[in-house]
């Protein structure tokens, strides 16, 4: 069990090293996220989950690395 948990772990800091987690503020947009940051529209919606380009404020996107 222990390893596995060290697996799990080891698994969690790698990915959570390929993006950084941007707070949505007012008048954000996606496309505005994605040129401040150097990535696509698409990456973020991909990497989030997302099905559409609605956000709000105050949420949480994972922007790649």
């Amino acid at each position: 069990v222990k390893t596995t948990l060290e697996d799990i772990v080891k698994t969690i800091k790698s990915n959570s090293s390929n993006y950084l987690i941007y707070k949505v503020k007012a008048k954000d947009s996606l496309e505005k996220i994605a040129k401040a940051n150097n990535v696509t529209v698409d990456s973020i919606k991909h990497l989030n989950d997302l099905e559409n380009d609605l956000i709000v404020v105050g949420q949480k996107l994972k922007i790649p690395k």
